[in-house]
């Protein structure tokens, strides 16, 4: 299954996006994969039934206590271990469910375990929730090596904007596929989703929704992804509804590549038009003609948007910061910090 999705997703890359076939071919090969990675998924899982016994061992300690006349100090003793031991059997299992989905044994991904570890230490999230990421990660098809790339700045972006993350991966490697970026372009990918979330009314829902529409022919018409999200947070500012903006966005790239005109003269022409709606309706069609009209009176916007999102280095960091610096903040650091000398201390 795993080197069927691998040959599922040079096939894509492969189709022609601007055509009705190469869409309904791309909608058959995502259903593949989405169809594969379910059954990965519950294999994976299945590994969790070999560790449901760990940790039953308070009985045997409350037995000792108690002939001993310390059962207050053994109770206490009792809820450490166990907290301990869960930590790590959910550690442990979630790699378990990492190297599964991989396709290599959990010693092969030593520099993912690590890097869970270090992250859960360091960030509001634990250990665990790294490793159920980088899975997320997995199941996408990205390497070893391309997971531990995009692992560090996906978690500032779910602390950035309080993202699952499951949800933050899937959203930023959709958008890096859909692109054609690498791995080590997410941190580029995170800055101007975070930043275009407080610069425009696109949260991360209405950025997924719109993206997953329009960022393959974006691509094919060379549009940048700092571009191509300005336009779309100028449309939902406007008042358009994420859908509707990123297929509308869409379909006037691909009319105006039909009739053979670049991207700023189909806008100038209904700008300048005396009649705006219905040179749109032209020039773009029924399903283009209210975005036309709002990208060509508004050019000037969105090139202001593009530049802060040129500009918008570092701005997932810094909105994930700004998430840290309260009470909430500072008890999940603590919690994770925990969890990480927990881990650290486990042969001990």
């Amino acid at each position: 299954l795993r080197a069927r999705n691998a040959a599922i997703k040079i096939a894509k890359d492969k189709v022609n996006f601007t055509t009705k076939k190469g869409q309904e071919a791309i909608k058959k090969l995502n259903a593949e994969l989405n169809k594969n990675n379910k059954i990965l998924d519950k294999n994976a899982s299945k590994l969790g039934k070999l560790k449901n016994n760990i940790g039953n061992y308070g009985s045997a300690l409350r037995g000792l206590g108690s002939a001993l006349g310390i059962t207050a100090g053994v109770t206490g003793l009792v809820r450490a271990l166990k907290g301990a031991f869960n930590i790590v059997k959910d550690f442990e299992q979630g790699q378990a469910d990492l190297a599964s989905v991989l396709g290599v044994s959990v010693d092969q991904m030593s520099a993912l375990t690590e890097q869970a570890k270090e992250l859960g230490a360091s960030t509001t999230f634990t250990a665990s929730q790294v490793s159920e990421l980088q899975k997320e990660y997995a199941k996408l098809g990205f390497s070893m090596s391309e997971i531990e790339d995009v692992t560090e700045a996906t978690l500032s972006l779910a602390e950035a904007t309080g993202t699952d993350l499951a949800r933050a991966a899937e959203v930023t490697g959709a958008t890096i596929r859909g692109f054609g970026l690498s791995a080590t372009d997410t941190q580029r990918v995170v800055d101007v989703m975070a930043k275009s979330f407080s610069s425009s009314s696109l949260d991360m829902e209405k950025f997924a929704t719109a993206m997953s529409a329009v960022a393959p022919v974006a691509k094919t018409m060379g549009f940048s992804i700092e571009e191509t999200t300005a336009m779309l947070g100028t449309l939902t500012d406007s008042g358009l509804d994420a859908s509707t903006a990123g297929t509308s966005l869409r379909n006037m790239m691909l009319e105006a590549k039909k009739q053979g005109l670049s991207w700023n003269e189909a806008l100038d022409k209904v700008n300048n038009s005396q009649d705006k709606a219905s040179t749109s309706l032209e020039l773009f069609g029924k399903r283009g003609v209210a975005a036309g009209i709002i990208l060509a009176e508004n050019q000037n916007a969105v090139a202001g948007l593009t530049d802060k999102l040129l500009d918008s280095d570092g701005a997932a960091k810094k909105m994930a910061d700004t998430q840290r610096d309260t009470l909430g903040g500072a008890i999940k650091l603590l919690t994770s910090a925990y969890e990480g000398w927990i881990l650290k201390m486990n042969e001990a």
